[in-house]
């Protein structure tokens, strides 16, 4: 096996991860709206620990086997359009993560903490966690179908 081939199986490895963990806390938001406020903080405690544990590392990886990809590879370059926009998409990702998320979700653990997680500020925050994960996720989809067909190559 090339090297290419084992950059390409720990991108496509770490792109799964990340993937499937976005859809999993989407689902897990959807599904708290209704629950108590115990399940609530649950929730956010397994998201603040995602984030730091899951979707950092597996961004990280899957920007860095990206970028090694690219530059190993004589057929693809970053004048292509769908590999800017995959490597635009992480980053903006990292920066949601970074300036979203993690304050976010430290806040609402914090109000919770003070209030309970059936406060009205804690179902708020959880919501727009929601909202923006939505967002990001059809983000996330389509960086995916540019990967695998590779529109104007």
């Amino acid at each position: 096996m090339a090297l290419r081939d084992w950059l390409l199986f720990f991108h496509i490895l770490a792109a799964m991860v990340w993937l499937g963990g976005s859809v999993l806390l989407l689902l897990q938001s959807y599904r708290v709206r209704r629950a108590t406020g115990d399940d609530r903080v649950r929730f956010l405690r397994n998201v603040d620990f995602a984030g730091k544990f899951v979707f950092n590392i597996s961004g990280i990886a899957v920007f860095a086997f990206g970028l090694w990809l690219v530059i190993d590879s004589s057929v693809f370059g970053f004048d292509d359009w769908w590999v800017s926009l995959a490597m635009l998409v992480v980053i903006v990702s990292a920066g949601l993560g970074m300036a979203f998320y993690g304050p976010q979700t430290g806040k609402a653990l914090g109000i919770a903490a003070e209030r309970g997680g059936d406060d009205p500020a804690v179902v708020g925050i959880t919501d727009r966690l929601a909202l923006v994960a939505s967002i990001e996720l059809v983000f996330l989809v389509f960086v995916l179908w540019t990967m695998v067909f590779k529109p104007g190559s």
